[in-house]
């Protein structure tokens, strides 16, 4: 997490969006097709189409390029 002193302004182009991703081991509950969900091991970033099996996305991370400045 990021924290600012100030509110970021201005604009960016997104360039690039990756997932985060953790395995995450599923324990079955007492009801049908629930699960509970640890997640273990450390979160890696993740460019490809599908998340690997036994992970799951976690968060995202994206790339981005200023566009313009401020007073425009």
């Amino acid at each position: 997490m990021v924290d600012y002193d100030t509110k970021p302004a201005g604009r960016v182009l997104v360039t690039e969006r990756a997932s985060i991703c953790r395995r995450a081991n599923r324990t079955p509950t007492e009801h049908f097709g629930w699960y509970n969900v640890n997640h273990v091991g450390p979160a890696r970033l993740h460019r490809g189409e599908s998340v690997p099996v036994n992970h799951d996305v976690v968060s995202y991370a994206l790339r981005v390029t200023p566009v313009g400045t401020q007073g425009e």
